[in-house]
């Protein structure tokens, strides 16, 4: 038998295997995205997103917001999980001024949850 058909019969017996394996796990995939509001699960959907939104890129950045959002951020309120969802909407040059105290949030809700994260940071930093 020539090798090069032995190589397609075994690349189209694995492909229907594959395909197999993706239909069974793709209905579990479906059911964890879709968590109801409400549930200690949407807390920690959204609590990776954070994590997730809080990776800036910017090394200074990151050294403030991911300890922060790992650490802390399931302790906050409704209201500050509000606040800080907003603040990852904000550019990252308005983020490192705010957070090296150079400017404040013209947004006094912003202005709140940079406050926290500061507090947060300070008490974490080693003494």
């Amino acid at each position: 038998m020539n090798p090069g058909m032995e190589e397609s019969t075994q690349g189209e017996e694995t492909k229907p295997e594959m395909e197999e394996a993706a239909s069974r796990s793709a209905p579990e995939s479906d059911a964890r995205a879709e968590v109801p509001a409400g549930t200690g699960s949407s807390i920690d959907a959204e609590h990776r997103r954070m994590r997730w939104a809080s990776r800036r890129g910017m090394l200074e950045l990151d050294l403030i917001l991911e300890p922060f959002v790992r650490d802390a951020y399931t302790e906050l309120t409704s209201d500050d999980r509000e606040r800080y969802r907003e603040l990852m909407l904000s550019q990252d040059q308005e983020l490192f001024a705010w957070f090296l105290k150079r400017e404040v949030p013209e947004d006094p809700e912003l202005a709140l949850i940079v406050g926290k994260i500061l507090s947060y940071t300070r008490e974490q930093a080693p003494r």
